[in-house]
């Protein structure tokens, strides 16, 4: 909960007891309490207690609630990448555990997308670092504009990228995997050539986790490099020899 509503509730309930003590006061101690016995009443005596447990209270929820913005400031800092605000390995890994154990209980199917800038190196080499980064940068926007709300979307190296596709077969992975690199070589970076990427794709098996998942989509992606770039490659299709006998989620 926000802290301004958190300090509301409690300044609420504060200042509703005064209405009750009052009413209290005047239907039960009218006739007896006076100026001069009313320092040692027990009404003034309650007001002092009231007042002292409210400000223990505030002073409770305020640190509370601090350290609950706190930690939770820490901990998307630390699943976030700097450069392009998408999850870093240690987010993916994470939030990839929770959804592969819905997908699984559901049987709701999940593709995995891998996308490598092809030639990372020698763009840094021959226009610096800081294009590289402004490269980086439009790719992840580039991302951030085709995945769904549903889709986890994360910087998983220098130029490497990862999207994890909810609910979707393979054919809409490779659609979106062929979607970023079209759109990608069509760009044009001020100064510098056309910049291609290669993705590899594969789904999630019944017994997967996140290496083995993503060892099979780095090998569809290995293939994509070395069958000439620019292009996308699907684990089990075309030129691979290694099938996998595992069942997807949904076949």
């Amino acid at each position: 909960m926000p802290i301004d509503k958190v300090f509301a509730w409690v300044v609420g309930i504060f200042a509703f007891q005064f209405f009750v003590r009052a009413i209290l006061t005047i239907s039960f101690f009218h006739e007896t309490l006076t100026n001069a016995n009313y320092a040692t009443s027990m009404t003034a005596l309650s007001m002092q207690f009231i007042v002292s447990v409210a400000a223990l209270c505030v002073a409770a929820c305020l640190f509370f609630s601090f350290g609950l913005e706190i930690f939770g400031s820490l901990k998307q800092e630390s699943e976030t990448d700097h450069l392009t605000s998408l999850l870093n390995r240690r987010g993916l890994k994470q939030k990839f555990s929770t959804l592969r154990e819905r997908s699984i209980r559901a049987s709701v199917p999940v593709q995995l997308v891998i996308c490598d800038i092809d030639q990372f190196k020698k763009i840094n080499d021959a226009y610096g670092h800081g294009a590289g980064d402004k490269v980086i940068q439009k790719l992840s926007s580039f991302i951030d504009e085709t995945a769904r709300k549903s889709d986890l979307t994360a910087r998983v190296g220098g130029e490497e990228f990862c999207i994890v596709m909810w609910n979707s077969n393979i054919a809409g992975a490779k659609l979106l995997a062929e979607t970023l690199r079209t759109t990608m070589s069509m760009h044009q970076f001020e100064g510098m050539p056309s910049i291609t990427l290669s993705c590899g794709v594969t789904s999630l098996y019944v017994d997967d986790n996140w290496k083995t998942m993503f060892e099979r989509a780095d090998k569809a992606l290995y293939l994509a490099k070395n069958t000439g770039c620019d292009r996308t490659c699907v684990f089990g299709e075309g030129n691979f020899q290694e099938k996998s006998k595992k069942l997807s989620v949904v076949a």
